[in-house]
């Protein structure tokens, strides 16, 4: 079965590919990566933003590759709520007959020099983690949770479960009946 992941990312590309295979071992997929849109912002700023370019990466991946079995899109993004700026992720998947799937990572409190770099200065989240912290290329690599736990939780760790989340009514067809 044909898998098309709406980003060019290798994090994004190995997270769908773990997900797929926890939920799936007995299943043999192969993976193609697409430069899909999201049709948001480079940054997005809140939790319906950030599904809603999930669905776009999807939707415009169906357009490059109408003949696939499942669609993936992955989009990362931040909310201001509670006093702080939560950052967190959604996966959305779409299979050829259109049913869909949803999941979101778990959030964490981005810090406050990221923070006021992303609202002060205009930065995307992966720019201002890598100025605030020295690196280069965390978009890209480690993500923002790879430093803030010690690399204990990479990137890719991270949108694992949310993977596995959104592929449910997919593995339990009976319970998630498609309309």
């Amino acid at each position: 079965m044909k898998v098309i992941i709406a980003s060019m990312s290798p994090v994004k590309k190995e997270a769908a590919i773990r997900g797929f295979s926890i939920l799936f071992p007995n299943e043999t997929f192969e993976y193609e990566c697409v430069p899909a849109n999201s049709g948001i912002t480079d940054q997005p700023m809140s939790d319906d933003e950030t599904r809603s370019g999930a669905i776009g990466r999807v939707a415009h991946a169906r357009e490059l590759v109408p003949e696939a079995d499942f669609y993936v899109g992955l989009e990362g993004g931040v909310e201001e709520k509670y006093g702080d700026m939560y950052n967190f992720g959604w996966v959305a998947v779409e299979s050829r007959s259109a049913k869909k799937g949803y999941g979101r990572t778990f959030a964490f409190v981005i810090p406050p020099q990221i923070r006021h770099l992303m609202l002060h200065e205009g930065l995307e989240q992966s720019h201002a983690t890598d100025k605030v912290l020295s690196k280069n290329g965390t978009k890209h690599g480690t993500g923002t949770i790879g430093p803030m736990t010690n690399d204990a939780i990479t990137y890719t760790d991270w949108y694992v479960p949310a993977v596995v989340s959104a592929l449910i009514p997919f593995l339990q067809e009976a319970l998630y009946p498609h309309p």
